[in-house]
C-alpha cells in the first residue's frame, strides 16, 4: 500500500512537474513573439501561460503584466480594463519587480496602476514601454513631451508623427506645447513652431517662449516692427498671464451681451464678444457666451477651442458641462457624451442632450430616464423625444423573432447588423447547416472582421469537421475580449475534437467561469479527457 501511494505521488508530483515545464515554455513562447511585436499570438500564449502559473506568483505576474502589454498594443480596451482590475487586486503596492520582466515595462505598469505617487517620465526609458503606457492612459502630458525630447534630428519623421498623435491628448498642455516649439526652433522649422506658439498663446498670452518664437519668425520674414511688438509684449507686461480660476460656481454670462436675440444682431453681438475676450482673455463668463453662439451658428471648429480651454478651468461646472453636451451632440461625438452619466449635477441641457444622444445610440431605455428629468416647458420637442424614446422601449420589450421577417428585411436590404446576424443564428439553431453556410459565407464578405461574424463562420466549421480552424479562430475572439460563454464552449469543444487537451480544459474553464449554459456538456468531456 505504502509503495502504491509512493508511486501515487511520484507520478502527481511528475504531472505537476510537466504542467508547470509547459506553462513556462507558453510564456517563453509569449516573450518570443513580443520581440518581434506580434502582439496578437504573444497575448494568447501569456494568457493560457498565466492561467497555469497561477501558484508561481513571480512567473504569473510577468506572463499578466506582458499580457497587458500585448492587448494595450492590440487596442483591446474591454481586455485590457478586465486584466488591469485583476492585476490591481493581485499585485500589491510595495510587490518586487518580477525576475523575468524588463525593468522598464514594470515601472510602466506600476505608473500606470498608480503604485507611483507621482509620474516621472524618467522611469520609463524603454520605447515600447513608452508606447505601452500611452497605450493605457495617453492623457499624461509629460510623458509625450519627454519622449519627444529624446528625439533626434535625424529622426525627424519619428518627431513629426510623435507631435501630431500628441495633439490629440495633450495640445491643450503647456508643457507639450513646450517640447514641441523647442523641438521644431531647434530643427530650424520656424514656421511649424510659429503655429504652435500661437497655440501657446491661446493658454498663456504672456508666454515668453511662445512671444520669442514668433518674433524670430517675423523677423525671418522681414517684419520687424512685428517681431519688435512681441519683443516688447513680456517685457512691458502689457498682458497677464491666464489662469484658471477655482471654484464650482455657475459664471454669470454678460447680460449687455445676450439681451440682443434676434439674427441681425448676432454678427454684432460676436464681435462684441470676440473683442471683450480679446482684452480680457482669463474671463469665463465671456468665453462661455462665445462658445453658445459658435454652437448656435454651428461653427464647431471655433467652438472647440473656446471650450477646451474653459474645460482646463473647471471640468465640473454645470456651463461647461452643458456646452459640452451640445458640442458633442452636434459633431456627432454621441458616445463621447455617454461619459455624462458619471456626473452626479446635472442640469436641464446636459439631460437634453445627452438624452438625445442616447436616442441617436438607439440606447432607449437610458434615452427615455434622462429626458423624463427634464423640467416642464425646457423645450418645445422635449414630449415629442421621450414619446419616440417610449415607443421604441415598447417594441424592444416585444421584439420580432420570426424568420421569415429577418430574411424579409435581409432581401431588401432594411436589415440592421444585428439582424443580420440573428438571423444567420436562425439557420444555425434550426440546424439548417446548408443555408447557414451559403448565407455567413455572403455575410463574411461584408464583415471580414466583425466578431460576430467570425463566430458564426466557426460554428460552421465545427460542423464541416474543420475543428483546428475554428479553435484558432474562437481563441482569438476570445483574446481579443469577445467573452460571449458560447465562444469559450465552442473554442473548448474544438480543442477538444481536434485532441488538444490542455487547450480544451482552459477553455472549458473560462466558459464555466463565465455562467455557461453548458456546463453538463463540459463537465461530461472534462471527465472523458481525465479518466
Amino acid at each position: 500500500m505504502k509503495v502504491l501511494s509512493m508511486l501515487f505521488f511520484l507520478g502527481a508530483c511528475g504531472s505537476l512537474w510537466s504542467q508547470n515545464a509547459f506553462y513556462v515554455q507558453l510564456l517563453d513562447e509569449g516573450k518570443h513573439f513580443m520581440a518581434l511585436e506580434d502582439f496578437d499570438h504573444a497575448s494568447q500564449y501569456l494568457e493560457i501561460a498565466a492561467f497555469g502559473l497561477l501558484d508561481h506568483q513571480d512567473l504569473w505576474r510577468e506572463a499578466s503584466v506582458r499580457r497587458l502589454f500585448c492587448l494595450a498594443m492590440l487596442d483591446h480596451d474591454d481586455s485590457v480594463t478586465s486584466l488591469t482590475v485583476t492585476l490591481k487586486s493581485w499585485i500589491p503596492e510595495n510587490a518586487q519587480k518580477p525576475s523575468g520582466l524588463d525593468l522598464p515595462l514594470w515601472q510602466a505598469y506600476r505608473t500606470y496602476a498608480g503604485n507611483n505617487t507621482s509620474f516621472d517620465p524618467s522611469l520609463v526609458t524603454d520605447d515600447q514601454a513608452t508606447e505601452f503606457l500611452l497605450k493605457l492612459n495617453p492623457n499624461i502630458p509629460a510623458l509625450w513631451a519627454a519622449r519627444l525630447k529624446t528625439l533626434s534630428a535625424d529622426q525627424q519623421a519619428d518627431a513629426e508623427a510623435w507631435i501630431q498623435r500628441g495633439m490629440a491628448f495633450a495640445g491643450q498642455d503647456m508643457v507639450f506645447l513646450d517640447a514641441c516649439a523647442r523641438w521644431y526652433y531647434t530643427m530650424s522649422q520656424l514656421e511649424k513652431a510659429d503655429s504652435i506658439a500661437d497655440r501657446m498663446l491661446t493658454l498663456d498670452p504672456n508666454n515668453e517662449l511662445a512671444h520669442e518664437i514668433k518674433a524670430l519668425e517675423a523677423e525671418s520674414r522681414g517684419r520687424k516692427s512685428q517681431a519688435q511688438k512681441h519683443r516688447t509684449f513680456v517685457q512691458n507686461g502689457q498682458l497677464q498671464p491666464y489662469t484658471a480660476e477655482d471654484g464650482t460656481g455657475e459664471p454669470e454670462i454678460p447680460q449687455s451681451v445676450i439681451e440682443e436675440n434676434t439674427d441681425q444682431a448676432k454678427p454684432k453681438t460676436h464681435r462684441a464678444l470676440e473683442k471683450m475676450l480679446k482684452s480680457d482673455p482669463a474671463n469665463l463668463d465671456l468665453r462661455a457666451a462665445l462658445v453658445g453662439l459658435y454652437l448656435d451658428r454651428n461653427d464647431l471648429k471655433k467652438a472647440s477651442k473656446h471650450l477646451s480651454i474653459l474645460g482646463q478651468s473647471d471640468r465640473t461646472s454645470l456651463t461647461y458641462m452643458g456646452l459640452f453636451a451640445r458640442f458633442n451632440y452636434l459633431s456627432k461625438n454621441h458616445e463621447t457624451n455617454l461619459t455624462l452619466f458619471d456626473v452626479p449635477r446635472r442640469n436641464d441641457e446636459i439631460h437634453y442632450y445627452l438624452g438625445k444622444s442616447c436616442l441617436a445610440l438607439n440606447l432607449n431605455d437610458r434615452a427615455l430616464h434622462t429626458l423624463k428629468n427634464l423640467s416642464p416647458g425646457y423645450k418645445e420637442d422635449v414630449q415629442a423625444l421621450i414619446d419616440e424614446a417610449r415607443r421604441r422601449t415598447e417594441e424592444e420589450a416585444s421584439p420580432p423573432d420570426q424568420r421569415a421577417t429577418l430574411t424579409r428585411l435581409v432581401e431588401t436590404g432594411k436589415a440592421t447588423f444585428v439582424e443580420q446576424i440573428d438571423l444567420g443564428l436562425s439557420y444555425i439553431q434550426a440546424n439548417d447547416w446548408e443555408d447557414a453556410k451559403r448565407y455567413i459565407q455572403k455575410l463574411t464578405k461584408l464583415y471580414p472582421k466583425e466578431p460576430q461574424v467570425l463566430y458564426l463562420a466557426a460554428r460552421v466549421l465545427i460542423q464541416e469537421g474543420k475543428y483546428a480552424e475554428a479553435a484558432k479562430s474562437l481563441s482569438g475572439l476570445a483574446n481579443a475580449g469577445f467573452h460571449q460563454h458560447e465562444v469559450l464552449y465552442y473554442g473548448g469543444l474544438a480543442y477538444y475534437r481536434d485532441g488538444k487537451k490542455d487547450h480544451a480544459t482552459y477553455m472549458f474553464a473560462r466558459a464555466l467561469k463565465s455562467g455557461t449554459k453548458y456546463e453538463a456538456e463540459i463537465q461530461s468531456m472534462l471527465e472523458g479527457m481525465h479518466q
